[in-house]
């Protein structure tokens, strides 16, 4: 039996489409059999027919090698008119033997497949934007392109009449502004083909959401009871939202908060969030903060309870107020003023 056939490649890699004459696709090479086996060759698992006559576009050289054991090296060189086509094709070969005995006829060894090196040339351009989101400000872009050629041309990337700077085929924009919206162009630089003219446009836009507009600005102090009202506002390039929240608490969706009579529990921060909800993380948000100025409130006081006499005791008083409230306590008879959260034992 011979050995596993093998197939190498021509020493010129790349087969070009379009030439007036067959090339080299591969050298089918068995070794060792006897008696001579046969080499069939196969495209996408098809076999070829074996041609011999070279004015054929598909065609076949064989040759035979008597070595000196008496065993025989068989060779056949396969030459084609490949098309685009062919660009994704495997190849590959089998050799046939016999042996003796009538249940040892037309055996068969395959070889591993072949994919051969093509060139063609480009007829459309591909101009693609790679993010897998839309497109917001502070991202980075990355825009590609390509031709259904091989290989692949030089590319010259340009935003109104203006070169821009890519390579290989890839332009990228760092930290993109609502000012890099507009139409690139791609123009793919095939000195080969200067008849087509390949070229492919791509529109970006880059959305955006200005930072909130809260009026009045600045911390407000009200007085106990009155009223406080707050308008915040934005632009953004698509439909927005506006919530006024007091931690996860959302209070407004309409820009305006609006407090009739302010408590002590009103008082704090307060964050009013602008969204687009059409584009994923585009926000922005302005903080503010509430002052209530007021006559002390004072919360219920707990008692203080001992076992027995003589034991310490320990009395709370706590209290709401603006500015600062100073606690009196009044044991016996006796006053006391200590500072706010003073505890008396």
């Amino acid at each position: 039996a011979p050995q596993k056939p093998e197939i190498k490649k021509p020493s010129s890699q790349a087969i070009s489409v379009g030439n007036s004459e067959s090339s080299e696709i591969g050298t089918c090479t068995t070794m060792n059999g006897f008696p001579a086996p046969r080499i069939i060759w196969f495209k996408d698992n098809q076999p070829l027919p074996e041609v011999k006559d070279k004015g054929e576009k598909t065609y076949m050289v064989p040759s035979t090698v008597r070595e000196a054991s008496g065993l025989y090296t068989i060779k056949s060189v396969l030459y084609m008119q490949p098309t685009k086509a062919d660009k994704d094709s495997l190849f590959h070969c089998t050799v046939e033997y016999s042996l003796a005995g009538e249940q040892n006829k037309n055996i068969q060894m395959t070889s591993e497949p072949m994919k051969i090196e093509l060139y063609y040339p480009s007829e459309k351009v591909m101009f693609d934007l790679l993010n897998a989101t839309k497109v917001k400000e502070g991202d980075d872009v990355t825009i590609k392109c390509e031709t259904d050629g091989n290989p692949q041309p030089s590319f010259e990337f340009l935003k109104d009449d203006k070169s821009l700077n890519g390579k290989d085929g890839l332009l990228t924009l760092k930290s993109v502004k609502r000012t890099d919206s507009g139409r690139y162009f791609c123009t793919a630089l095939d000195f080969d083909h200067l008849d087509i003219e390949l070229k492919a446009e791509k529109v970006l836009d880059v959305n955006y959401i200005d930072q909130m507009s809260v009026t009045p600005i600045g911390p407000q102090v009200v007085l106990l009871g009155n009223k406080v009202e707050w308008q915040c506002k934005t632009k953004a390039s698509k439909s927005h939202t506006v919530q006024w929240k007091k931690g996860s608490t959302v209070l407004s969706q309409d820009g305006t908060l609006s407090i009739e009579s302010v408590t002590y529990d009103n008082a704090g921060g307060y964050l009013c969030v602008g969204a687009v909800p059409d584009v994923p993380g585009l926000t922005a948000q302005a903080s503010v903060n509430l002052t209530v100025k007021g006559k002390p409130q004072i919360e219920h006081p707990e008692d203080g309870k001992v076992t027995k006499e003589g034991d310490e005791v320990t009395l709370k008083c706590s209290a709401y107020g603006f500015p600062t409230p100073q606690f009196t306590w009044t044991p016996s008879g006796k006053e006391v003023t200590m500072p706010r959260q003073a505890e008396m034992k």
